[in-house]
C-alpha cells in the first residue's frame, strides 16, 4: 500500500492541530502525557496514526498546522463470550466503570463459569456504546466475595 494513500475505515480518531514543529510524533505523544503502552499498540496497525489524512507512524515528523489523527483505542477488541447479566453499575463516565459484583459470580472465565461471568456481562453492555471496546479490570474478587470491581 502506498504510504501515501489516504485510509477509509471504522476506526475512530483524536483530532490535534499541531501549533510547534516535533521531531517525531513520538515526543508529540510522550509530551501529552500518552502512554508507552499506548504508543506500542499505535505501532502495530497501519492507518492508527495520520498526518493530514495520509498514512504515518511514531517517527513521522510533524509541522506546525499539522492535523495529527491517532486512533482512540489501539488494543485490540475483548473477545470474552458476552452473557447477559444484571450489572449493579455504582459508576460510569468516558474512562471508568465501577461495578458491584455479587458473591457467587465469577470475575473474569474460566473453565467452570465460561460463560456466565461478570466480564462477559460487562462486555455486552460495552459492546452497545463502542464495538471496539477493550475489557481492562483493574482489580479482581474471588467468586464467592462480593465488592466493587473497577474496569477502565
Amino acid at each position: 500500500m502506498d504510504k501515501n494513500k489516504k485510509i477509509a475505515n471504522k476506526t475512530s480518531y483524536k483530532s490535534f492541530k499541531i501549533n510547534k514543529d516535533y521531531k517525531s510524533v513520538y515526543i508529540f505523544l510522550k509530551e501529552n502525557a500518552f502512554s508507552e503502552n499506548f504508543i506500542t499498540n499505535l505501532r502495530k496497525q497501519p492507518g492508527f496514526i495520520l498526518i493530514n489524512d495520509k498514512i504515518a507512524n511514531t517517527a513521522s515528523s510533524l509541522k506546525k498546522n499539522d492535523i495529527l489523527k491517532i486512533t482512540s483505542n489501539p488494543n485490540r477488541k475483548t473477545t470474552i463470550m458476552h452473557c447477559i447479566l444484571p450489572l449493579d453499575i455504582v459508576y460510569e463516565d468516558a474512562y471508568y466503570l465501577l461495578v458491584n459484583k455479587p458473591s457467587g459470580l465469577s470475575t473474569m472465565p474460566n473453565r467452570s463459569h465460561y460463560t456466565n461471568n461478570l466480564a462477559g456481562a460487562i462486555c455486552y453492555y460495552m459492546s452497545k456504546k463502542d464495538s471496539n471496546f477493550t475489557l481492562r479490570v483493574v482489580n479482581r474478587l474471588d467468586k464467592d466475595t462480593s465488592g466493587l470491581v473497577l474496569v477502565a
